[in-house]
Parts: structure tokens; C-alpha cells; sequence
């Protein structure tokens, strides 16, 4: 599935409130980091108003994650051919 079939992303930022006032601005928004291995990484402009930006580093496992959640989330990006072959190779009957 190419990002093109996506649904855009909202063009305003998220609003949160907490007893009626907008915590918002409170929030910073997440710096995604992006594996250095990752040879053609997804393009993040469109969600600006979202994600505070980008950067690029040897992660320990996945393709993406966040700044600061590094051990806690992991993103693997996988072509649906090559998600059939690990889940085959992994496969023990």
C-alpha cells in the first residue's frame, strides 16, 4: 500500500481538555526517529501540525519509534511479500 491510498492526515492540531481548558499546548509533539537502515523512509511533512520532526539514527530493532520511547515502541515497516516470508521462516508446526 503506497502513502498516496492513505486518508490525509487532520489539518488541525489535536485539542485536549481537562475541566473544560485545552491542555494542548502542553503536549509537545513527538520527534519521530527514523532507522538509519530504513532505505526509502516515509515522508512526514504533511503531518507537521502532528509530529515535532524527524530524525535519523541506528535503532536496535524496527524501522521507526519515538524520541524518549525508543525501548517502549517499535514500528517495522514490511511489504506485505516480505511479512508472508518472515511469518513462514518463523513458522514451527
Amino acid at each position: 500500500m503506497s502513502i498516496e491510498n492513505l486518508a490525509p492526515p487532520p489539518s488541525g492540531r489535536l485539542l485536549v481538555k481537562r475541566q473544560g481548558s485545552s491542555i494542548t499546548r502542553r503536549i509537545p509533539r513527538p520527534v519521530v526517529v527514523i532507522d538509519t537502515r530504513e532505505q526509502v523512509p516515509l515522508d512526514f511533512a504533511a503531518t507537521s501540525n502532528w509530529i515535532g520532526g524527524t530524525t535519523r539514527r541506528k535503532l536496535d530493532a524496527g524501522d521507526y519509534s519515538v524520541v524518549g520511547m525508543e525501548r517502549l515502541l517499535r514500528l517495522e515497516r514490511k511489504s506485505l511479500s516480505d511479512l508472508i516470508t518472515t511469518l513462514m521462516q518463523s513458522y514451527r508446526p
